[in-house]
């Protein structure tokens, strides 16, 4: 059995960032504002009742003045009329203004969480997984700190797709994501990294703790069952594991690392954890950020 290529994924977990994107994000951002002191849309909405009301002046008071002769009564109450008139206007007005600006500040949000999260799983997409993944990798390298890869495969997830359909699949891969998070630290980051495969950078832990997280993972995910139409859908995972070593010059080499002990993984059986080789540990005397020294000792993963 093989896996699939790096580059291979859904169009959904792919970032949303056209120029299309930017134009209604910012058009949306102005119109709803940030703030409570700006809220355009029930201004605007005020304002064309305001205007409505200023334009129907003329042609009423040219009316009054043909048929009334100055009677003061009348006059009176055209002007009780119109502001009554333009009290409801703009409480009609502020009211369905309010709420288009509440759907809108919605779709912004909609959208500004298309742009980091897979839509199908709730996890990262692999652009944002990848630019998170990114910045962290650099640090724990910068300062010789222990971190981990792992790639995890859904063994029995294409059977699913073909005997359940797609809402099945999306539905048990949100189970497992969420199986996967229970195991994991607030700064791990997880992100689907394929069609069938995720993706879970663990800093701050050491060769055998990331073992232990991902045959966690992987002992948890084999119990799930997943309730679909009178049927029990179960996955399994297959897991490659790379600890960071001196051979990794960047993210994309711990990666491919990953991704061959995933393959062996996956030809030995599937549903199990492999690890690849792990590589000599830099020499003593490495430089250490402030918020982890004293911590170097306290770098196994705890259940």
């Amino acid at each position: 059995m093989t896996t699939q290529p790096l580059s291979s994924h859904q169009t959904s977990t792919r970032p949303v960032s056209s120029s299309g994107f930017v134009r209604r994000s910012r058009l949306i951002a102005w119109l709803t504002g940030s703030s409570r002191r700006e809220r355009r849309l029930p201004l605007l909405g005020l304002a064309a009742a305001a205007l409505l009301v200023l334009g129907a002046l003329p042609l009423v008071r040219h009316e009054l003045t043909l048929n009334t002769a100055g009677d003061p009564t009348a006059w009176i109450l055209l002007w009780s009329v119109l502001t009554l008139a333009g009290v409801g206007l703009g409480i009609l007005g502020w009211t369905l203004a309010s709420g288009l600006a509440a759907e809108l500040r919605q779709a912004r949000l909609d959208l500004d969480m298309a742009s980091v999260q897979d839509l199908a799983t709730r996890a990262y997409n692999k652009h944002h997984f990848l630019t998170l993944a990114e910045a962290e990798w650099t640090r724990c390298r910068r300062y010789g700190v222990d971190t981990a890869l792992l790639l995890l495969h859904g063994d029995q997830l294409d059977q699913v797709l073909q005997r359940n359909g797609q809402a099945c699949r999306d539905t048990l891969m949100r189970e497992m994501v969420q199986v996967a998070r229970g195991s994991l630290r607030k700064a791990d980051i997880l992100g689907r990294f394929a069609a069938d495969q995720f993706a879970i950078f663990v800093p701050h832990t050491d060769h055998l703790g990331a073992l232990d997280v991902a045959e966690r993972i992987r002992s948890q995910v084999e119990q799930l069952a997943l309730a679909w139409d009178g049927q029990t859908v179960r996955s399994t995972l297959s897991i490659g594991v790379a600890s960071l070593g001196p051979g990794h010059s960047h993210l994309d080499s711990m990666i491919t690392d990953a991704m061959k002990a995933l393959v062996i993984a996956q030809n030995g059986g599937c549903n199990c954890v492999r690890a690849a080789p792990l590589q000599a540990r830099r020499p003593p005397g490495r430089m250490v950020p402030p918020d982890t020294a004293g911590r170097l000792n306290v770098q196994r993963r705890r259940h």
